[in-house]
């Protein structure tokens, strides 16, 4: 009983972290910062960083929000808008452009493989 218990709450936490996503996107899409940020403060608590012995295998988005931060590594392109990126850098401390610098070195290291 108490594990089906535990499972509804969990159930329960991600419907809640769903909806405080959308409504999240939702308030900064019309330019309501005020409580944007303060629905952004509640998302940024529930992040929780672990180790995945399979982190390759997994992406911030589809884990979110317990997430192996290796996976930055494979998070996406730049360029692109990703609500989970966002907040899981604002919870590291780092910005857009270092997130943009990490890629850019991760590119660096990769030319050294194709020069002849």
């Amino acid at each position: 009983m108490k594990k089906k218990e535990a499972e509804q709450r969990e159930a329960e936490r991600e419907q809640r972290i769903k909806a405080l996503l959308n409504s999240f996107v939702a308030l900064s899409n019309t330019g309501e910062e005020e409580l944007a940020q303060q629905i952004e403060q509640k998302l940024l608590k529930e992040i929780r960083f672990v180790e995945k012995k399979d982190w390759m295998n997994h992406m911030m988005c589809g884990d979110y929000p317990v997430i192996d931060i290796r996976c930055l590594a494979f998070c996406c392109c730049v360029s692109k808008t990703c609500v989970y990126r966002h907040l899981i850098l604002k919870k590291l401390g780092l910005t857009e452009e270092d997130y943009k610098q990490m890629k850019e070195e991760m590119a660096k290291v990769g030319t050294m493989f194709t020069k002849k």
